[in-house]
């Protein structure tokens, strides 16, 4: 019932009351933007700095190094998002594990709150940022995933309405989607849960990039599922260190250049490629959370209860508006 009524106060605040919280952040949010932005020292990749650190954009959809991230499905891992803020938070936390875990969350709040205004408020990493504050400060309040998913999408809708059309917002939340899809299964091997996680989220997020990318590779799904977790384990690592210490720029930066080259050769073998009419894809973005809703709550429970019809276990709950949460 209580999600039932964070969702009206969610529809209300979109279609009628379009109140923009966020507002009086905004001009702060772009003065830290361009000063973090502009301390960046010159370098080949500094533009690449800019964009994986601070969200600075501006060209970056232009530049000739981004194509093969674009084909290969990997632009999500240089624009701000929640695996981010997760890696921040780790180092954060490991940082200063001598302090009591209290403080630990409360040091770690300020630096997302200060990082994620950085990134100028950007969807995703805002949406990150509720979702962690969720989990952290009401440990046990909120009983299933898809409520986590649920709640802090509609207080981001809440606290800023015009996010309802921000393609990288429905992204953010097809992707969280399927990482609470593939929590809620009861899987024993870990292999296949590292598998079968960027194979759902590139599922889910394909009608969405459909909208601004007509044809997809075949490569999108295999480097997503072999490529991911080296690539994101090396971009973010070596950009921080290339920022705290410039002088290691000598270092990162090769390694960096190096990396880029690897992914431009895998992405010369993007055919074949599927594609869509992009004029009928732009759609998906209106009914996209209608269509996961009904998937979680309806077609899902009934494929797996058809599938392990025999088994004796108890499937997870998929209740997606659980009264408990």
């Amino acid at each position: 019932m209580k999600m039932m009524v964070w969702a009206l106060a969610c529809a209300l605040q979109i279609a009628f009351l379009k109140v923009d919280f966020l507002k009086p952040f905004l001009h702060l949010s772009e003065k830290l933007h361009l000063s973090l932005v502009s301390s960046l020292e010159e370098s080949k990749l500094a533009w690449f700095h800019g964009a994986i650190l601070f969200g600075e954009d501006s060209g970056l959809r232009q530049r000739s190094e981004i194509n093969s991230f674009v084909i290969l499905g990997l632009y999500h891992l240089i624009v701000v998002s929640g695996s981010h803020l997760t890696f921040f938070v780790k180092l954060l936390t490991k940082t200063v594990f001598f302090l009591p875990e209290r403080f630990q969350k409360f040091l770690a709040l300020i630096f997302l709150v200060l990082f994620t205004m950085a990134n100028q408020l950007q969807a995703a990493c805002l949406r990150a940022l509720v979702q962690w504050s969720l989990r952290e400060f009401l440990p046990g309040k909120i009983r299933s995933e898809p409520n986590y998913q649920f709640l802090s999408t509609a207080l981001c809708l809440i606290l800023q309405p015009q996010l309802f059309e921000s393609l990288s917002f429905q992204l953010s939340c097809a992707a969280s989607m399927a990482l609470g899809i593939i929590s809620s299964l009861e899987l024993k091997s870990q292999k296949l849960k590292t598998c079968l996680t960027p194979l759902l989220c590139v599922l889910l997020t394909a009608p969405l990039l459909l909208g601004i990318q007509p044809c997809l590779s075949w490569l999108i799904i295999p480097v997503n599922i072999l490529a991911l977790p080296l690539v994101e384990a090396s971009l973010i690592p070596l950009s921080i260190l290339s920022f705290i210490f410039p002088f290691l720029k000598g270092i990162t930066e090769p390694i960096l250049l190096f990396l880029f080259k690897i992914l431009d050769f895998i992405s010369r073998f993007h055919e074949p490629t599927f594609c869509f009419n992009q004029e009928g894809s732009r759609r998906w973005g209106l009914y996209y959370i209608l269509f996961l809703l009904v998937f979680w709550r309806l077609l899902l429970p009934l494929f797996l209860r058809a599938a392990f019809w025999r088994s004796q276990k108890t499937l997870p709950s998929m209740n997606f508006f659980d009264s408990g949460a």
